[in-house]
Order: C-alpha cells, then structure tokens, then sequence
C-alpha cells in the first residue's frame, strides 16, 4: 500500500524496496475504465503503461498464465467525468486509467525489477466520479460504492490466482 497519486506511489515503492527487493512486482489495485465496453469488475491486466504527464511508455512484464492486452493510462488526477474519460481514451488510445501504475512501473524499472499491473474497474467510462462542484455527479455516490463492492470482491479473487501462478 503506497498510497493514492503518482508521487505517493513512487515514493511509497522507493520506501517498500528499502526494506525488501522482490523479483517481480504485481501492481494489484483498482483503475476507472476508458472504454464504454469495459464492465465494472472487470480485470485490466495491460501489456502497456503510458504516462499522461509525458507520454512515456512501459512494458508490462508478462506473469504466467495470464493474457496481458491493452493500454493503462496513469495521470496525475482523477479522471472525474465521462467527457474527460472518452478524451483521454481517444488522446491516448487507453483502455483503463490510474493514478499509480506509472509511477511503480518507473521506480522498479530503476531497480531492475519486472513489473506485472493487475487492475479491477471500479468506475466505468460512464461513470461521473462525486463531487460536490457538479450536481450532476452527486448520485454517482450511491453507484460508485456498489461498484466498489464489486471491485473488493474481484480483488480478493486475485490473490490463490497469483499465488498458483508460481
């Protein structure tokens, strides 16, 4: 756990391989779809990381038995609204976005390490992300904590699959 944010990811993982240096790095989490095709629930394992802030772009390191496909998007801030979703997908031809992935990807990178995202959609491209500034995205509060009921259960699935992988 390294906290929300591509600055408190990085320098949470910094922190993490001060204490431990694993072979392989499985980024598990959660991520907001870009494709209006995407089911909430669903797993977005990228073959592909790209940073919105630069455009720089990583490998994904393949895991055993699992089909890596498609392109997550890390920015700096919450992509909040459907309008801002679909221009992030067609600018840069992402499937998913995030806060993290990015920034563990570059920090393991530097260590020498192998990084493997694995991510559940937990607001679909749809979907507004609640705030109080836009009354339009004040129901989404009650279906964003439905979806995230299904995202926790689809997290908790991954972990015997990860385990039997190895």
């Amino acid at each position: 756990m390294t906290g929300a944010g591509p600055e408190r990811a990085g320098d949470g993982l910094e922190a993490a391989l001060k204490e431990s240096r694993p072979n392989h790095i499985v980024a598990i989490g959660l991520c907001g779809g870009l494709n209006p095709a995407d089911p909430i629930g669903a797993y977005a394992i990228p073959e592909e990381l790209v940073a919105g802030y630069d455009d720089a772009v990583y490998a994904c390191a393949p895991w055993p038995g699992v089909k890596a496909h498609g392109r997550l998007l890390s920015v700096g801030k919450l992509a909040a609204t459907p309008q801002e979703k679909s221009r992030l997908r067609a600018l840069h031809h992402a499937r998913w976005v995030d806060m993290e992935t990015f920034a563990w990807a570059s920090v393991a990178e530097r260590h020498g390490i192998p990084l493997t995202a694995i991510r559940v959609i937990v607001d679909g491209a749809w979907d507004y992300i609640p705030t109080w500034r836009v009354r339009k995205s004040w129901a989404s509060v009650l279906t964003l904590v439905a979806h995230a009921w299904v995202a926790h259960r689809r997290l908790r699935a991954i972990g015997p699959r990860i385990l039997c992988a190895r």
